[in-house]
């Protein structure tokens, strides 16, 4: 039995690594070992139990799930590049006084798996700092260019970062390398770089290396015309270049014969991953696939590839490119006739499409394909588009997405359609999670913003060309990608330093005071306000109100830049719909969404319920979901509310209490505020959005310290705010305060503190006192009506008679009982406007001293009376009159405290 590395090829370091990074990533409870492999690994591109690997150099992975690009039809995947492993040979094998190149033996025997034999007759030798990169690498002495000069060839160890692996000095296009003596009369290999010919010459194959693919044929036409049997073995890349190259050759020496490796591979590649013997006996038994690719690419027709593909599979090709166009082939009967059938070739699009990516959108539980088409006119770019079932389930509805998306069109019948989706479905393609939301992503406890995320160390995100994040910091193959509505005022963040943002803080101290640096702890405490409702289940909400320009915008324009968005917020009127609001506020995560101008509370455009139910970790709504079981979809609210309009529109101690009220007035404007806001509106906005981006990127600093210091905080502030619930939403508040200050080094100023305690103090009276409406405004009217106080009582000092049936307070029974016939008559005669209508009667009933209404009672005045001579029953409302005295007595109470 052949093992699937050679000992030739195995190191010890490398398969230690290699088996550290397989056991800390990929084993599982089930993982188990089968033979020389481990079985039911966890692969790292498609998260699936079903990955294996060689149990003792694990050098590639395999996945056997199906539709993951790890299979074993793509190759796998390489456990080093997955990983990141390299050995540095500088270290591990160094120069020394026996062998001055122990790096580059270490790295052609270990890292190449090249044998000592071969390598020991190469004229090699080691360099530190090729290019002068400070990197080593090895470099062969190649020869004497005809200048004169030294030509050498070779490539780094370890490959640099601007991706330049090889490094060539003098004229190396006059020169081939032979690395052995040959056989002229045996086959000779011509292959691109001398690693590769030694690899061939390793597995018993002889080969000459030319050191690229323009080099050319005519320069050593003495060599090549000995050879026999001469074959074109050049590098198969998706630029092309080898196919010219090999076309280039045989025009030179018609007689030799082409090879293509498969894509991406080449003899190194068989030599590293199947050891000698075996690579000698892989390259053998596919040799007629080689050759056969190789002709492929250089047939010179769409028909001439097809029938070669014919010939060679005995079956049409079905979808295929060529030159960059995408072609379709079928066998046809003619219609009528027993005559054979023939191969019928047709252009179907002016490019190539390719799959992206696979989009799965958790909200509908829907597919979406992210395709690329790259155009047969290279002038013109690729252009991607993401396309859904019903684009491209039949022909026409593919053609007219491809005019519309693409800009282009489809030729083909209902066979071409069919394998274009065969070809998008089965596409070895990643699968993208589109999230819902945009900020803080819970499952992944990440931040995922249109152009930029932070992951769960601080560490900044950068997505790929497409707009993909990684799912988890060193996942490979699994990404999400914020959602569709995530460039919607999207202002992209600039890296600033902590100078800058000091800068920021002190400007919005000059400009707004002690109430713009307390609206910063409020901000920057919304940007983790899932973890701190996570451990206290509550973040309170923001409000600004006040005089008209007085402030108020320009800080809510400037709240929303600092979060790296743009506007200052949504409209609550009446073109807005309710769903469209809840869409807007439950569209974002551990951000703020503002609310303006509502100054009239209309409910009908804005549930004001949202309040308390935010304030908590409720849901946003409720949905039934498309199903005939008892499913339903909840849309969770993961932000935070900021109000701003002239007059707070709260009505209720519940929802005064949840929020956090900054009153802003014309008077505290001055020259200096206005100047340091003109020095602010001078930032970048970009700069400006780089605030949100340097608190997430010390997430850790906030993560771990806020608990603390917002116990401190409380306790400090427990003996000035008597009402719980509203010390603690002030102390979470400065708190952030105080650590934003710290973050960036500078001092917290400590009016904030003060400040935080007055309108703590001042929240503690105001929701204690009930805003006004259309009840106690009758209330208040019932006073202008003179009702007598008993029998004796009947008239006024003017000798008119009173109300004897407006309104009565049984004080036995605590009980005020109105007849609104009567009051509405009686202060009509007083000439007040009043009119008892829904509005008013909707208000008496939700009044907290309301009991009930249609109670039959006999006022014991009414000068009115029935048969038997008693007051006449009238209809009347029941308050609860203790009320009335009890309330008034404890809004005076809190007043003198």
């Amino acid at each position: 039995m052949h093992k699937r590395f050679d000992t030739s090829v195995l190191n010890l370091e490398l398969s230690d690594l290699r088996r550290a990074a397989i056991e800390n990533n990929c084993v599982t409870p089930s993982t188990k070992t089968k033979g020389d492999f481990l079985i039911n690994l966890r692969c790292p591109l498609c998260g699936q139990h079903k990955a294996s690997c060689h149990a003792a150099n694990p050098g590639r992975l395999y996945c056997w799930s199906g539709s993951c690009t790890a299979s074993k039809g793509n190759g796998g995947v390489g456990v080093d590049e997955l990983f990141g492993i390299s050995i540095d040979f500088e270290k591990s094998c160094p120069p020394n006084a026996v062998d001055e190149n122990a790096p580059v033996t270490a790295y052609l025997t270990q890292q190449r798996g090249l044998s000592q034999d071969i390598i020991s007759g190469l004229d090699c030798f080691y360099c530190p700092s090729i290019r002068g990169s400070g990197k080593g690498g090895v470099l062969l002495r190649v020869g004497v260019d005809s200048k004169g000069k030294s030509v050498l060839n070779g490539r780094f160890f370890v490959n640099p970062p601007d991706g330049k692996k090889g490094h060539t000095e003098g004229h190396i296009g006059e020169f081939i390398h032979v690395g052995k003596e040959v056989d002229f009369s045996a086959e000779v290999v011509v292959v691109e770089g001398w690693i590769s010919e030694m690899s061939f010459w390793d597995i018993g194959v002889q080969s000459v290396a030319v050191f690229s693919s323009v080099a050319s044929p005519e320069s050593r036409r003495d060599f090549f015309e000995q050879c026999e049997r001469l074959t074109l073995c050049f590098d198969n890349d998706r630029s092309g270049a080898g196919q010219e190259a090999m076309r280039r050759w045989l025009r030179a020496y018609p007689k030799a014969t082409p090879i293509l490796l498969p894509q991406g591979v080449d003899a190194n590649n068989l030599l590293v991953r199947y050891g000698k013997e075996k690579g000698a006996e892989v390259f053998r038994k596919n040799r007629p696939q080689y050759e056969f690719t190789a002709q492929l690419a250089l047939t010179e027709s769409p028909q001439a590839y097809a029938e070669l593909w014919l010939s060679f599979h005995g079956a049409a090709p079905g979808l295929f490119q060529f030159k960059n166009a995408t072609h379709f082939s079928q066998q046809k009967v003619p219609r009528g006739s027993n005559q054979a059938p023939y191969l019928e070739v047709t252009k179907i699009l002016q490019g190539a499409i390719e799959v992206v990516a696979f989009h799965r959108d958790q909200t509908t539980d829907d597919t979406q394909y992210h395709l690329k088409f790259t155009p047969e006119n290279r002038q013109r770019k690729p252009i991607t588009a993401t396309a859904s079932g019903s684009n491209l389930s039949k022909a026409a509805n593919l053609n007219e997405w491809l005019l519309s998306k693409m800009v282009t069109f489809f030729s083909g019948d209902h066979n071409a359609a069919r394998a274009i989706q065969d070809r998008i479905v089965n596409a070895k393609a990643p699968l993208i999670t589109i999230l819902p939301v945009l900020g803080y992503q819970q499952n992944i406890d990440s931040y995922v913003f249109a152009s930029w995320g932070v992951d769960p160390s601080g560490k900044a995100m950068v997505p790929d060309q497409y707009g993909h994040f990684p799912a988890a910091p060193g996942s490979t193959g699994q990404f999400v990608k914020p959602p569709a509505h995530a460039e919607q005022k999207n202002i992209n963040p600039i890296d600033i330093d902590h100078k800058q943002a000091r800068e920021i803080l002190a400007l919005i101290g000059k400009g707004w005071g002690p109430r713009g640096l307390l609206s910063i702890g409020w901000f920057v405490g919304s940007l983790f306000v899932s973890q701190i409702k996570d451990h206290l289940n509550f973040y309170p909400h923001m409000s600004f109100a006040g005089d008209p320009a007085a402030g108020k915008s320009s800080l809510l324009v400037l709240l929303q830049c600092l979060q790296g968005r743009s506007g200052e917020g949504i409209p609550v009127g009446s073109l807005n719909s309710k769903k469209g609001l809840a869409r807007s506020i439950g569209g974002v995560s551990n951000l703020f969404s503002a609310m303006i101008e509502d100054n009239s509370r209309d409910s009908r455009n804005f549930d004001y319920g949202l309040i308390l139910s935010g304030y908590n970790t409720s849901s946003l709504s409720v949905n039934a979901a498309f199903s005939n079981d008892q499913r339903v979809r909840e849309t969770p609210f993961l932000g935070t509310l900021l109000f701003s309009s002239n007059i707070e529109p709260f009505q209720g101690r519940a929802e005064k209490m949840r929020i956090i009220s900054l009153f802003f007035r014309n008077e505290d404007l001055t020259s200096e505020t206005r100047l340091a806001y003109d020095r602010l509106m001078q930032i970048d906005k970009h700069i400006v959005a780089g605030f949100i981006k340097a608190i997430l990127t010390n997430r850790k600093f906030f993560e771990s310290q806020w608990k603390e210091e917002y116990e401190a905080t409380k306790n400090n502030m427990a003996a000035s705010i008597a009402e719980h619930r509203i010390l603690c939403n002030h102390a979470i508040c400065y708190a952030f305060y105080v650590l934003t200050c710290r973050c960036f080094e500078m001092q917290a100023a400590q009016e904030v503190q003060s400040f935080a305690i007055e309108i703590g103090r001042k929240k503690c009276i105001s929701s204690a006192l009930r805003t006004a409406e259309a009840s106690d405004h009758f209330f208040e009217m019932l006073n202008h009506i003179q009702v007598p106080k008993d029998e004796n009582d009947l008239k006024d000092e003017n000798g008119r008679d009173k109300h004897t049936s407006a309104y009565f307070a049984d004080e036995k029974r605590g009980l005020l009982l109105i007849n609104l016939t009567s009051c509405e008559r009686a202060l009509r005669d007083r000439s007040f406007n009043i009119q008892i209508n829904n509005s008013l009667l909707e208000s008496l009933q939700h009044h907290p001293a309301y009991i009930g209404n249609s109670i039959r009672f006999r006022f014991p005045w009414d000068r009115d009376r029935d048969a038997s001579g008693r007051p006449k029953q009238r209809r009347v409302w029941a308050f609860n009159l203790g009320w009335f005295q009890e309330n008034a007595r404890d809004v005076m109470d809190i007043i003198n405290q």
